[in-house]
């Protein structure tokens, strides 16, 4: 399920996921608690325990069962198949599916030797408009609805109707080319059909929720069905260029990406040409200053007039302001980082450390108000004043231990790491203590005061006691790095924010 992000979370252990999933506490009993318990023949509180772990983990089954179900009688699939399946066996699925039910010739499985050489090829990634630094107001986002899709379905994108045998003595003039490849022009691709089904049925079952009440079993099993042609309809066209694909096609995907980056460069011009700023394009949608809305929304409407007729675009929402900061370089904006405000004070952040977990919980909480101050009352004396008690109490050691936890996922074995970073610090000190840790799991430690080094003053966060953090450690590796991008767009600095002084530059002095 997290794989599939029908939810997002790092740690996937039973507590921390069925306390996010369902708002639900669950007993906890460390394990000190437990022997404790059995040593002193306490044998009810291990009970409890243990029934607790039981009903939470039916009430997760429950909560998911839907979804699992509904995936696995679309496939026509066992759900022991379903939940042990990647995305682009989900799809493979769907596609000998469709071959069984009109008796086609499943294509059989590449050999090892076509699987290396598929990996050889890379694809060419996404078109991003690079972003204009700095602070804007009324910010448009627009999308194309189901983009890859649409495409998919507008140009007839399949592996059989690429270079067909039905179309190669068709006059060049008259075919539909792309990158110099042709697509069929007699007969609808089986992958565009399958889309075409999805998307239509997913909309279908989306308006149908709409006359049921959420509490309601119809809802749920309409829900959990329409999510599921989500997750289908978004993994379908990736699955051709995977390399182990029965459906390989180079040459699809090819053209399918060449079109996804010309079609949002062809409206990001149209929209420049109608006098609007675009902001920033991304993939498969751009954010665009506007003046009046219901201009934009004319506008929008005419230029999806000219699209291919599966494709259109949307107003996905309208922001009352929104930031860009400078890359590391300082000489343009980063890309994909941004944040916008909306008129209901709801913030939206990308690529910031607040949605990163490498980050510990006090600055991503302290980016985060900064953001809004920034936003919301383009005022950054208000927000060098909150930065400035943030790094108050990181001096006095008044920030709790939990609010300075850093996460990260042991990615291999100790023994594999050529060096000491201060995950494998944390982590071999806490097997030192005899605490067992595996490959794989998600490691959480705080950087103390003990040691000369970054990596030797890290600590599992269970070690830790409170006040025994490194001050300057927060404030300089974590906390300044995570705000300075965002005062800098004020002229902000360093200096300011930890000695109430402003460094000089060169004029200053003339």
């Amino acid at each position: 399920m997290n794989y599939l992000q029908v939810f997002n979370q790092p740690k996937l252990d039973l507590n921390t996921i069925y306390t996010k999933l369902t708002n639900n506490t669950k007993k906890s009993l460390p394990p000190q608690d437990m022997r404790k318990a059995y040593l002193e023949n306490d044998y009810n509180i291990i009970i409890e325990y243990n029934l607790d772990d039981v009903i939470a983990t039916y009430d997760l089954a429950k909560n998911y069962q839907d979804l699992v179900v509904e995936m696995a009688d679309y496939l026509n699939a066992p759900i022991l198949d379903i939940l042990y399946s990647a995305a682009g066996s989900l799809v493979e699925k769907q596609f000998i599916k469709y071959y069984l039910e009109n008796n086609l010739v499943i294509p059989n499985r590449p050999s090892e030797q076509e699987i290396i050489e598929r990996n050889k090829y890379s694809f060419s990634g996404a078109y991003v408009k690079q972003p204009i630094a700095g602070i804007h107001k009324n910010i448009a986002v627009l999308d194309f609805r189901s983009y890859h899709i649409s495409i998919l379905m507008s140009y007839n994108i399949s592996p059989e109707t690429i270079n067909c045998s039905c179309c190669k003595d068709i006059d060049l003039s008259l075919k539909k080319s792309v990158l110099g490849n042709y697509i069929c022009n007699n007969k609808k691709g089986f992958v565009p059909i399958i889309v075409n089904q999805l998307l239509t049925q997913r909309i279908k079952n989306k308006d149908e929720m709409k006359t049921y009440s959420k509490n309601s079993k119809e809802y749920r099993s309409l829900y959990a069905r329409q999510y599921a042609q989500k997750i289908l309809l978004a993994s379908t066209y990736g699955y051709m260029g995977f390399s182990g694909s029965r459906w390989y096609s180079k040459q699809a995907l090819e053209m399918m990406y060449h079109l996804v980056r010309s079609k949002i460069q062809e409206v990001i011009t149209d929209f420049e040409n109608l006098g609007y700023t675009v902001l920033y394009g991304d993939t498969d949608s751009c954010f665009i200053q506007f003046n009046n809305l219901d201009k934009l929304m004319e506008d929008i409407s005419k230029i999806s007039e000219n699209l291919p007729k599966e494709m259109y675009l949307e107003l996905e929402e309208i922001y009352l302001s929104g930031i860009f900061v400078r890359s590391r370089d300082k000489e343009k904006a980063a890309k994909k980082k941004y944040a916008l405000l909306d008129f209901n004070e709801n913030l939206k952040i990308k690529g910031f450390e607040y949605v990163r977990r490498d980050w510990c919980i006090l600055v991503k909480e302290t980016q985060k108000e900064i953001l809004k101050l920034i936003l919301k009352e383009q005022d950054p004396k208000k927000a060098v004043v909150f930065i400035k008690n943030v790094i108050s109490d990181l001096q006095e050691k008044d920030v709790p231990i939990n609010k300075l936890i850093i996460q990260t996922f042991l990615r291999k074995s100790v023994s594999s790491y050529k060096t000491i970073n201060p995950v494998m610090s944390a982590v071999i000190s806490a097997k030192e203590n005899g605490k067992k840790i595996k490959t794989g799991q998600l490691i959480e430690y705080v950087i103390t005061e003990n040691g000369s080094t970054i990596s030797q003053k890290a600590k599992l966060a269970e070690f830790v006691k409170e006040k025994e953090y490194d001050s300057n450690y927060y404030i300089n590796n974590q906390l300044l790095p995570a705000i300075l991008p965002i005062l800098e767009e004020f002229n902000i600095t360093k200096d300011e924010l930890l000695t109430n002084t402003k460094q000089k530059g060169i004029g200053d002095f003339f």
